[in-house]
This record gives structure tokens, sequence and C-alpha cells, in this order.
């Protein structure tokens, strides 16, 4: 209570594991530029709903950008931005791309015991289910026929600049 949708979900970030490299064991700290991103993207207008639908982050490799994009997807399947039976996407131009994000949340999903509870991992496809809250992610790429009939609450599309249609999302 007391606190906005962005900090909200600051607060969340901060309380997942770093799963890799040198801070592995420790728990994520964002960075300041990490932080204003989020206070951008989930800022919100005078009724309280979210200002800014469409985000793009674009910086140089290893700055944690997968990390940071596979916090915010299970932020909105089972932290303070999901929705009940929302659906979570994580795509780019090559499925293994896309599924880096999925193994990142998997990585952090299996290090918490209440997440690790709560999300039905189905690697084989490559999918998560939030058991309380029906929501559901999945990995997607351009590499395949376009996916009709989805309805998505939150997507994490990595290295959209290398997108064969980027046209459509600029």
């Amino acid at each position: 209570p007391g606190l906005s949708r962005a900090e909200k979900v600051i607060r969340f970030v901060e309380t997942l594991p770093c799963t890799a490299g040198l801070l592995a064991g420790t728990t994520l700290k964002l960075r300041p530029w990490q932080k204003r991103f989020v206070k951008a993207v989930y800022r919100t207008d005078k009724a309280g709903n979210r200002a800014v639908r469409t985000a793009v982050l674009s910086v140089g490799r290893k700055n944690g950008k997968t990390q940071l994009a596979a916090a915010l997807c299970l932020c909105a399947l089972s932290g303070p931005e999901a929705e009940p039976r929302g659906e979570c996407y994580s795509v780019a131009c090559t499925r293994d791309q896309a599924k880096r994000v999925f193994d990142e949340m998997v990585a952090v999903i299996t290090r918490i015991p209440w997440l690790n509870k709560r999300i039905n991992i189905v690697r084989f496809r490559r999918e998560l289910e939030d058991m309380d809250n029906g929501s559901t992610f999945r990995v997607l790429s351009a590499d395949v026929a376009p996916v009709l009939g989805l309805s998505p609450s939150f997507i994490c599309y990595d290295e959209l600049g290398q997108a064969p249609n980027r046209a459509l999302y600029d």
C-alpha cells in the first residue's frame, strides 16, 4: 500500500535472485537507468491507468536486458502486474533467441519456493502457467507462421531491430 505502480514493479523485481555470473546467489539490484525505464513504462495517469502501452529499450550487449525482460515477464505472470488469465509472451526472430527469456524465468522460478510451487513449467513447449491466477507465458518466434487469436497482456520482443517485418512495429 502507498507505492506507485512503478514502485511495486521495482520492489518485486528487486526480490528476485541473480541466477548467473559473478552476482549469482544475490538479489537483483536495478541500475539507475533500469529504474528510470521501469518508472517511465509503468507510470500512470490520474485515473490509475498505464500511460505507456509500448516501450523500446535499446542498450548494448551484457547490460542485463534478458534478466530485466525475464523479471518484467514474471511481474506480468505472477507479480504485481498479473491479470487473471493473462497471456504473456517472449518473442524474437528465432525460437532459440526467444527461449533465452524463458530459460532465465525458469532459473528464477526454481530458486523461489512460492513461485516454484505456484507455476507449472512445461519445458518441452516452453510454457509457464500460474496455477493461482490462470495466467500463461509462451515463447513465440518470427520464424514461424503468425499465431492468430492471441490476447496478450504482456509481450517482450527481443532484438526487434533484427525482425524481418520490423516496419510493422515502427
